[in-house]
């Protein structure tokens, strides 16, 4: 099936699958491609007034449409709507259309389809989401079309999503891990499109993965966004269009894809080839760095405080403000107990016969309070910088 997201912001509407496209069902799911759209833009173009006396007025817009379920279906219905909704026109009309209306055209179109494909026992489990802007309500909306397989004929319905700033609506059978996995981050402490990846990416599910696909509605404009995302275990990045690396997308003439882009866990990769860089494995609780390589990780996060070359952005992805000014002799971190609260010395530059605490990994250090004896984990960005006051030697 699928993994579909809506996420309303303050000033757009989002949509949000993967891209991967399976056939069979339990123990016999089989990928056919991971390179699938499951979103589009769906056009349509209505005219209005007696075209007799040629006094008629003209409506374009486009919408989003998302699917979960049998491509096939929704290939053939996508295509009829297409279709259709570029050949309206209403006679005695002086609007144009609701989108709840397109919604319901989109619904009745799919009824007209289903006979065959229930005959044909396909799958039953069609959900359409089409959403945008309305040009009679000046807002943007969303509608889910989903079908009753229980009664004959079978029944359709086309129902308005009612979106929330900040609150996901989630279809298809990645659904419940993608609920379960924000319940577990707790409100407020996550990124839908993180999330997601996290999804595509770890799932147990055979018929969610693949890569991200987003579209943006904002205004009158909808737009489908090329997605930089991480690939190669989170060690480097490529930015997907429809479920397609950009890679593997030819250049038309001179022109490139890809103007607008976004990008999610962009901040990971850069950490873990910087990590890697200074010597951390992929496993960094099983592999850490020497105090050598501590000093170099405090170094760098410094330079990156000045604006000095930071190493792949770690002033912003990191978040380490050790000190603003560098290291030098009778220059030390510190960090307060947790315990008995009072501040203590964490550790100096190795290369001036400092002896640093053990990195914990995130940017991070363990140490033992000298007072109370009690261990704290002090993460780097917790880390401030003092002049020592005891004499140079």
């Amino acid at each position: 099936m699928t993994v579909l997201a809506l996420l309303r912001t303050p000033n757009a509407l989002r949509c949000y699958t993967d891209s991967l496209v399976t056939r069979g069902s339990g123990r016999q799911v089989q990928k056919t491609t991971d390179k699938f759209s499951k979103i589009m833009l769906l056009p349509y173009h209505a005219t209005v007034g007696r075209m007799t006396d040629n006094d008629t007025r003209s409506f374009r817009g486009e919408l989003g449409f998302a699917f979960c379920g049998d491509v096939l279906f929704a290939t053939a219905l996508y295509t009829m709507s297409s279709n259709m909704f570029l050949n309206l026109h209403w006679e005695e009309g002086d609007r144009p259309p609701y989108l709840k209306g397109l919604a319901e055209g989109v619904a009745q179109f799919a009824n007209a389809l289903l006979e065959d494909y229930v005959v044909n026992a396909m799958k039953r489990n069609y959900q359409v989401v089409l959403f945008g802007y309305c040009p009679v309500t000046s807002a943007l909306e969303a509608f889910l079309i989903s079908f009753d397989f229980d009664r004959q004929p079978v029944r359709y319905e086309s129902t308005k999503i009612e979106l929330q700033v900040g609150q996901p609506f989630v279809l298809g059978s990645g659904a419940e891990d993608v609920y379960r996995k924000i319940q577990d981050l707790g409100k407020g402490n996550h990124k839908l499109p993180e999330i997601l990846l996290d999804v595509i990416r770890e799932s147990e599910n055979p018929t969610v993965g693949g890569a991200l696909q987003e579209c943006c509605a904002q205004g009158q404009t909808v737009k489908i966004l090329p997605v930089a995302q991480p690939i190669n275990d989170e060690m480097n990045l490529d930015y997907f269009i429809s479920g397609t690396s950009a890679q593997q997308v030819p250049n038309v003439e001179e022109f490139r894809f890809g103007r607008e882009m976004v990008g999610y866990k962009n901040e990971v990769v850069l950490e873990n080839q910087w990590l890697q860089s200074i010597g951390f494995g992929k496993d960094r609780s099983t592999n850490p760095p020497s105090a050598n390589t501590q000093a170099e990780f405090m170094r760098h996060a410094q330079l990156s405080q000045q604006g000095k070359k930071p190493m792949c952005g770690i002033h912003s992805y990191l978040k380490v403000w050790p000190a603003k000014a560098p290291i030098f002799d009778n220059h030390y971190f510190f960090g307060r107990c947790d315990g008995c609260n009072r501040p203590f010395k964490m550790m100096e530059d190795s290369t001036n016969g400092g002896n640093p605490e053990p990195f914990f990994g995130e940017g991070g250090f363990e140490a033992t309070c000298p007072y109370c004896s009690a261990t704290v984990l002090v993460p780097a960005k917790g880390l401030r910088s003092k002049k020592d006051k005891r004499p140079s030697s």
